[in-house]
């Protein structure tokens, strides 16, 4: 598993990747600022519930807000192909 650091360059990384291949029209509000490797370990040395842990490794590796996260079923997850899926 990548580290938490890792996960928030990942979601930078996908974030652009995504913008080349037209799967989404822009990218997030420059505004916007991603946790520095530092604020990613010093947050992830204090959460200590590893169903917490995993929350917010989800929540960085997707970009998804709380309410969304949390809205997330084991059954969303395809574990072979890698995938979740967002239903209504």
């Amino acid at each position: 598993m990548r580290s938490s650091a890792e996960l928030s360059f990942a979601a930078k990384v996908k974030l652009n990747i995504a913008k080349k291949q037209g799967k989404v029209k822009s990218l997030p509000n420059s505004r916007i600022k991603f946790p520095t490797k530092e604020q990613v370990e010093k947050f992830f040395s204090v959460v200590k519930l590893s169903r917490d842990r995993a929350m917010f490794a989800t929540i960085l590796e997707l970009g998804l807000r709380g309410q969304e996260c949390s809205l997330l079923d084991l059954d969303d997850v395809d574990w072979e192909a890698g995938t979740v899926a967002f239903t209504d």
